[in-house]
Parts: structure tokens; C-alpha cells; sequence
């Protein structure tokens, strides 16, 4: 009796709570479902060699995505949130597609890199980025394309991001804010004509339409029916001198059709049908009032 007082006055007493109790129980139990997969990646590993050495190498690929999957659920290792960010266009159906993945999969099967890819193939996903935040949870974050122009090649319309790409099915009638450029080609210049016609806010609000010819130059279609030629080269001073002239002469409001800049140190202003043929009544007036007057003086 007095050694066992002895030993209890020499340590503290333990004191054993049911909070207590319940951690250690729950790390054994973490500890158990850790050792159990251990063994088996162990065995899968085996399974594999062997596989590899008698030509069943298919067969156990899909035997071991089993056990990893079993394993998974053992250790708690399953997908239970999926977080999504940047979405604003891309559509349910296109990202369930994409991510191919339910509640319940496998943390460790589950290819971040692979699901990344799919969903860069959908047309309103410029990149994206896809993590696997142990122990249940994939976060995935993506960058949308932002509609640009409306590009028009035969009969077909679409909307197109900065770069040209696609975007998608889209209603165009919902986006009909946009500008419009024409033909084949198009689509991939459509920025840079675009940035240097925004530089001239009165001739951008005239532009009904920028056609793309033979790939290698523009014709703007303007709201007023006036078509103006620009050049191969020297489009930046083209359109300066486009601004220049209805700014001093007010030349886009005048009755003309063309103004056509292909020929350098040149512009050639086309009137319209009507303006043509009221010039040449007014000069043909004009020449047979002067017969008229020199008559009278003679």
C-alpha cells in the first residue's frame, strides 16, 4: 500500500476525459486506414510487375484504378467540393463534359492536367488552371474570352475574341453592339484595323462594316453607303487623312460613294450617280449661259 502511494504521489495523476478518449480512438483509426494503404500500393505495385513480365499490363491498369479508388474512399481521399471560378459564359453542359467528374471519385486518379486541357477546348475558355486541395476538394479557376467582332465569312456568322478564336454558339443578335468585319482572314486582322479606327471616334461611328479583300487589304462600308479603299500599306495615314478631309471639308456627309486610297499620293473621290449627273446638267448650264452672254456682247 504505501509503494502504490508512493507512485502516485510521484507523477501526476493522468485524467482521462471521453474528448480525449475519442481523439486517440480516431488517430488509431487514421493510423489503420494510413497502414492499410500502404499495403495496398504495395500490392499494387506487385500486381503491376507482374503484369508487366506476362503481358497483362491493360488488364491491371484497370484493376489498380479500382484499388485506388477503394483505397481513396478508405483514407477519406474522395472528391465532396468541386469550386468553380471566372464562369460567366461557358455553359453547364460544356463544363460538365469538360470536368467528367462525380462526388465520391478518386482524389488520386483524378488528372488535374488532363481536365485542364478539356476544358481550354471550349470555345469561351481562353486557359485555365485546375488543383487538387487535399483531402476532397478540386478548385478550378478559368479566364473567359471576351467578345470582340462579329465575323461574317459566306453565310455564316460567329462571334470572335481579340485573337479570332471562335466563341462558341452564340445569338448574334444579342451581341449585335459589336462590330462587324467580313471575309476570310478577317477574323485574324480584325484587331489591329479595328484599334486604329477606334482612334478616330467620327469615322468609328459611320463604320457599318470592314471587309477583308484577298487577304490583304480593307474596305470600309459606312452607314451612309459611302465605300472607302484603304491601301495594302499605310493604313495609319490613310485613315488620318480620311479624318483630316471630313474635318475640314466635311466630306463623309457630302453626296459622293467611294474614296478610294490604293493609289499612294493620290485620292480618288467617286460622286454619287445622282451628284454626277446634277454636275453635269449645272456644267452644261453653265457652258451655254456663257455662249448666251458672249453673244450679247458681240
Amino acid at each position: 500500500m504505501q509503494s502504490v502511494a508512493r507512485m502516485l504521489l510521484r507523477r501526476p495523476r493522468e485524467e482521462v476525459s471521453v474528448q480525449g478518449f475519442w481523439q486517440n480512438y480516431k488517430k488509431g483509426t487514421t493510423d489503420m486506414r494510413w497502414f492499410a494503404l500502404a499495403s495496398l500500393c504495395f500490392l499494387a505495385a506487385a500486381l503491376l510487375y507482374g503484369a508487366y513480365i506476362g503481358g497483362h499490363l491493360e488488364q491491371v491498369k484497370r484493376s489498380l484504378r479500382q484499388v485506388v479508388a477503394g483505397a481513396s474512399g478508405l483514407v477519406g481521399l474522395t472528391v465532396e467540393t468541386v469550386t468553380l471560378t471566372g464562369r460567366k459564359q461557358a455553359s453547364d453542359a460544356e463544363l460538365l463534359a469538360a470536368l467528367d467528374i462525380e462526388r465520391g471519385d478518386s482524389m488520386l486518379s483524378f488528372d488535374a492536367d488532363r481536365t485542364r486541357k478539356r476544358l481550354e477546348k471550349i470555345g469561351w475558355i481562353s486557359q485555365a488552371s485546375v488543383h487538387r486541395l487535399f483531402p476532397n476538394t478540386v478548385l478550378i479557376d478559368i479566364e473567359e474570352r471576351r467578345p470582340f467582332a462579329i465575323w461574317q465569312r459566306g453565310g455564316r456568322l460567329s462571334i470572335i475574341d481579340e485573337k479570332g478564336a471562335t466563341l462558341g454558339a452564340l445569338k448574334v443578335a444579342d451581341h449585335g453592339y459589336l462590330p462587324l468585319v467580313v471575309g476570310y482572314g478577317a477574323e485574324d486582322q480584325a484587331k489591329i484595323l479595328l484599334d486604329r479606327i477606334n482612334q478616330y471616334p467620327g469615322i468609328k461611328s459611320l463604320v457599318r462594316a470592314a471587309v477583308r479583300v484577298a487577304d490583304r487589304r480593307w474596305n470600309l462600308r459606312l452607314l451612309n453607303g459611302i465605300t472607302i479603299n484603304l491601301p495594302e500599306v499605310g493604313v495609319p495615314e490613310a485613315l488620318a487623312q480620311l479624318a483630316k478631309l471630313d474635318d475640314d471639308h466635311g466630306l463623309l456627309s457630302r453626296d459622293i460613294e467611294l474614296v478610294d486610297f490604293r493609289i499612294v499620293d493620290r485620292v480618288t473621290i467617286r460622286l454619287t450617280e445622282a451628284a454626277a449627273q446634277q454636275r453635269a446638267t449645272s456644267f452644261e448650264d453653265g457652258k451655254n449661259g456663257s455662249k448666251k452672254s458672249d453673244g450679247r456682247r458681240t
